[in-house]
C-alpha cells in the first residue's frame, strides 16, 4: 500500500492511474434523446410503447450533452471475457468496460459512481498491469492492487476478474467507462461548460471555460528538477472532478500518479440550481381517471400527485412469469395511498368492474396519469430533461446536471432503460417507468425522484417573486468563460456573479429587476460579493463587496441596506411593503477588495413579496 499527501490548491496527488468519463461534449441538438428506450419492445402489452415520443423529445437543444459513452468504434461491446473455464462471459460489468480491459491498451478502464474506485491498465517497463486503485483510505491516501496481464491481455483480464474479491468489489461499486481528454479537447463537468487542460513546462493548468486554472506543480517532491509528464486526462460528469494521469521516470524506474482536481476547486456548486427562467406550465390539471387506460403502465394518481399507481410485471425463464400487479409508489418508504381497489386493472377490468371502479375513484379524488414529454415541472416552471446513455439530466442554472443514473448490468442487476416519465402537471415527485433486462428475463419497475434524490439546491423561500428581466447600468466584460451580466444575479446559481468592473469617474453601479407585474415587495435576499472558490482561489475577498445599497421602488419610495465586509451566504433584508413593478439596487458604498479595490460583485438576489 502506498500513501500520499495533500498538495497545493486543495488538489490530492494519488499514486496510481486513470479515471472515468462519458465522451466528448457533442453539442449536437437533441442528440441521443431516445437512446436505448426501445430495448425490450414487444414484451408484454406495455413494454416500451411510444417511448420515443415521450422521453426527452425536444429537450436539450444545444446542451452539449454527449449521447454516447466515448467507446472507441473498433472496440466490441459484447467481448466474451470469461471469469473461469465454466463461468461464461462477464455480465456484471458494462460491456464497454469489459471490452476496454480486454483490449489491454494502457489507460483508464472504468471508474465507480462515487469516484473512489479506478480500474486501469498501466505499462511499466513494457509490462502491462491491471490496477485497481481505491481512494477511500481514511487518511486521504489510497490502496492499490495489481494483476500482470502478460502477452495475452484478454486472458490476463479474465484471470484477474476471476479473483472473487475483485469481482465482489466491482459488483458492489459498479463501474462506468472512462473518457480521455487532453489538450484542445473539451468535456463537461458537471454542468455544461467547456473544460480545457493545458500543459506548461513546470505546471499543468486545469480550467473551466478557459480562464479558471487550478495550477498543479509538475516538479518532484522537495523541489527536485525531476518533472512529471502528464500522459492523459479523464473526467466524471456525475462527480464533477478532473483526473490527470502522470508518469515520472528516475533511475530506470517508472512511477504512475493520479492527480484529482475536485469540482469545488473548479468553481462548481454541488447541487442542481433550481430553474429561474423556465417555460410556464402548459396545463395545471391532470387528465380524468380512466378505469381502462390505453397504456396501463401508470394507471392513477392522487389529486396532488404525491402517490401514483403502476402496473408492474416480471418474466423469468427459470422461475416463470410474475403475474401483473398494481402497486402504489411515492416519496418515502410508505406512500400515502388511498383505499381504492385497483386490482382488476392488472389485467383489464370488465365493464361492471370499470363502472364500480370509476365511482370508487371519484370518491377518493383519483386522477389519471400525465406523461412528461421532454420537460418536468419544478417550482412552477417546465424544466427540460435529457435521457442519453444511462443517465437522466435536468437543466439547472446555466447547464445540465445528472439527476439519475440507471443500472448497466452489474452481476444479477438488470440493464435498465427509461420507458416513460410521469408527473402531476403542476409538479411534485417524478415517476420513472423503467424496463430492466437481465440474463434470465425482463421486468419493469418504478423509480421515484423527489427533490432530495434529484439533488436540487435549496428551495427559494415562500413569496419569492419572478424576475422577468435584469438590467445593469454597468457590467464587466465577459472574459475567459466568466459571465458578469445582470442575469447572473437571478440565475439560481450562487457560483456566478454580476461584476461592475473598474469604476469610471462619475459612474453609478445599479441593477434594475423587472417583476412579472405589480407586487407588494416586503424583503430582499442578497448574496454579497463574488461567492465562488475555483482555480483562482477564494474570490470573495479579492473583489469589492457592497457596504451600502439603496433599494428603490416604482411607487417613489426607497430603503437602505447595509452589509458587513465578511458577510457570506444569503442575507435577508426586510422592510414595510412597497407596491412596485420593479426593484432598482444602487451601490452607494463598498468594502474594498484585496485585489480589485473598487470592482464590486454581487452573486445572487431574490425579491420577496406578495
Amino acid at each position: 500500500m502506498i500513501r500520499s499527501t495533500m498538495v497545493a490548491m486543495g488538489v490530492m496527488a494519488l499514486w496510481g492511474c486513470g479515471q472515468k468519463g462519458g465522451g466528448d461534449a457533442s453539442e449536437d441538438e437533441g442528440e441521443g434523446v431516445a437512446a436505448g428506450v426501445a430495448a425490450g419492445a414487444g414484451v408484454g402489452e406495455d413494454v416500451g410503447a411510444g417511448v420515443g415520443e415521450d422521453v426527452g423529445v425536444d429537450a436539450g437543444v444545444g446542451a452539449g450533452v454527449d449521447a454516447g459513452v466515448g467507446v472507441d468504434a473498433g472496440v466490441g461491446v459484447d467481448a466474451g471475457v470469461g471469469v473461469g473455464a465454466d463461468a461464461g462471459p462477464v455480465t456484471w460489468l458494462p460491456p464497454e468496460v469489459v471490452a476496454r480491459a480486454a483490449a489491454g491498451t494502457p489507460g483508464c478502464v472504468g471508474i465507480s459512481k462515487n469516484g473512489k474506485l479506478v480500474l486501469s491498465i498501466v505499462s511499466v517497463k513494457d509490462q502491462r498491469q491491471l490496477r485497481l486503485a481505491d481512494f477511500t483510505v481514511e487518511d486521504g491516501g489510497r490502496s492499490e492492487r495489481m494483476w500482470p496481464l502478460g502477452a495475452d491481455a484478454a486472458a490476463g483480464v479474465a484471470l484477474a476478474l476471476a479473483d472473487e474479491s475483485l469481482a465482489m468489489v466491482l459488483t458492489d461499486k459498479g463501474l462506468a467507462v472512462c473518457a480521455e481528454v487532453l489538450g484542445d479537447n473539451r468535456f463537461v463537468i458537471p454542468k455544461t461548460v467547456p473544460v480545457k487542460v493545458d500543459l506548461e513546462v513546470i505546471t499543468t493548468l486545469v480550467s473551466i471555460e478557459g480562464n479558471r486554472p487550478v495550477r498543479i506543480d509538475a516538479r518532484g517532491e522537495g523541489g527536485t528538477q525531476l518533472t512529471w509528464n502528464v500522459v492523459a486526462a479523464y473526467y466524471s460528469t456525475d462527480i464533477g472532478s478532473v483526473y490527470l494521469r502522470r508518469t515520472l521516470e528516475q533511475a530506470g524506474e517508472v512511477e504512475a500518479a493520479l492527480v484529482m482536481v475536485n469540482a469545488p476547486d473548479l468553481g462548481q456548486s454541488l447541487c442542481v440550481p433550481r430553474p429561474v427562467n423556465g417555460k410556464p406550465l402548459v396545463t395545471t390539471t391532470a387528465p380524468a381517471f380512466d378505469p381502462a387506460p390505453r397504456e396501463s403502465s401508470c394507471v392513477a394518481m392522487t389529486a396532488d400527485g404525491r402517490a401514483a399507481a403502476f402496473k408492474v410485471w416480471a418474466s423469468d425463464t427459470r422461475e416463470g412469469d410474475t403475474p401483473n400487479k398494481i402497486i402504489w409508489v411515492g416519496p418515502g418508504a410508505t406512500p400515502k395511498a388511498p383505499a381504492v381497489h385497483l386490482d382488476c386493472m392488472a389485467r383489464k377490468c370488465k365493464p361492471a368492474e370499470q363502472a364500480a371502479l370509476a365511482e370508487e375513484a371519484a370518491k377518493a379524488g383519483l386522477v389519471g396519469c400525465s406523461v412528461a414529454k421532454g420537460a418536468v415541472a419544478v417550482d412552477g416552471m417546465l424544466v427540460p430533461f435529457i435521457y442519453s446513455g444511462n443517465v437522466m439530466r435536468f437543466q439547472g442554472g446555466s447547464g445540465y446536471r445528472t439527476v439519475h443514473e440507471f443500472k448497466v448490468a452489474y452481476a444479477e442487476e438488470p440493464l435498465e432503460s427509461l420507458w416513460k416519465v410521469f408527473q402531476y402537471p403542476t409538479g411534485g415527485p417524478i415517476y420513472l417507468y423503467v424496463g430492466g433486462e437481465y440474463r434470465h428475463g425482463k421486468d419493469v419497475s418504478v423509480v421515484v425522484l423527489d427533490e432530495a434524490k434529484m439533488g436540487l439546491c435549496g428551495e427559494a423561500p415562500a413569496g419569492t417573486l419572478k424576475v422577468v428581466e435584469a438590467k445593469a447600468s454597468v457590467a464587466a466584460r465577459d472574459a475567459g468563460g466568466y459571465r458578469f451580466g445582470a442575469g447572473q444575479l437571478v440565475d439560481g446559481d450562487p457560483t456566478t456573479a454580476w461584476r461592475t468592473g473598474v469604476a469610471k469617474k462619475g459612474q453609478t453601479a445599479s441593477i434594475g429587476l423587472v417583476l412579472d407585474g405589480e407586487h407588494e415587495v416586503t424583503a430582499l435576499e442578497i448574496a454579497n460579493g463574488f461567492q465562488r472558490k475555483d482555480g483562482h482561489g477564494d474570490l470573495f475577498p479579492s473583489y469589492a463587496r457592497v457596504a451600502d445599497l439603496l433599494v428603490m421602488f416604482t411607487d417613489g419610495t426607497s430603503e437602505k441596506a447595509s452589509f458587513a465586509a465578511d458577510e457570506r451566504g444569503m442575507k435577508r433584508i426586510t422592510f414595510p411593503g412597497h407596491r412596485t413593478t420593479s426593484v432598482t439596487l444602487t451601490v452607494i458604498g463598498l468594502h474594498a477588495g484585496a485585489k480589485y479595490s473598487d470592482d464590486v460583485a454581487l452573486s445572487e438576489v431574490r425579491v420577496i413579496g406578495l
